[in-house]
């Protein structure tokens, strides 16, 4: 009776040690994108010198920071996915600028994004990525879809809020975003999973002169 116990059971013990178990999270790192133009206007196509080709993001735990520089600026966009709040340090016509916006404003009026996770999965830069079907409803009452790539085992699973992405956990590795007439894509190229001192992610005390969002913004557009 005992032998065919045994024998009833192996089978069983063979086939859960067979399941694979997912990637363990990464935590820590820097991620390295390429930004791509692929609709540039004729006109646009003029100021291509001066439109960034690559970002950086550094992540630790909850807090993200990405990276940009231009021939004619600089920025760094720190995010803390706890609390939801987003600093800018930007260097822009000889200023050194702080821009500390708080958390989302859930009264404010933001466009509606629904969100279809897919089965589809693709490797971008040595890892696993899911697809996901986003359909964006603007304020105008126009809408937008796109596809984009993500990694939920990379990165806090609360990143993708900033992109109002809140469906979605981990990092973005393949996406678009559109900003006034341009649109940017995003592919990450390198992953570089390693310790980053929380340091990095402190804002500057002195020397800087602080605007409000809307300052910034009227800045950077003209």
């Amino acid at each position: 009776m005992v032998k065919y116990f045994l024998l009833l059971i192996t089978p069983l013990v063979f086939i859960s040690a067979s399941v694979p178990q997912p990637p363990a999270p990464v935590e820590q790192g820097i991620i390295t994108y390429a930004v791509m133009y692929p609709k540039l206007t004729p006109e646009m196509r003029k100021l291509y010198t001066v439109l960034p080709l690559q970002m950086t993001v550094t992540f630790r735990y909850h807090m993200m920071c990405s990276e940009v520089s231009t021939s004619a600026s600089y920025s760094k966009t720190i995010i803390n996915a706890r609390n939801k709040d987003i600093a800018i340090i930007a260097h822009v016509s000889n200023r050194k600028i702080l821009v500390q916006r708080p958390g989302l404003d859930p009264s404010q009026p933001h466009p509606k994004v629904f969100i279809e996770k897919t089965d589809d999965t693709t490797t971008i830069a040595g890892y696993l990525c899911k697809k996901a079907k986003v359909t964006t409803l603007y304020l105008d009452n126009t809408t937008e879809q796109t596809e984009i790539w993500y990694c939920d085992y990379l990165g806090s699973p609360d990143f993708c809020y900033e992109l109002n992405f809140e469906g979605l956990h981990g990092m973005l590795m393949r996406y678009t975003v559109k900003q006034g007439n341009i649109e940017q894509e995003y592919t990450a190229i390198k992953v570089e999973p390693k310790e980053i001192n929380k340091s990095f992610f402190d804002l500057p005390t002195s020397g800087y002169e602080v605007l409000t969002d809307r300052q910034f913004m009227h800045l950077m557009s003209k």
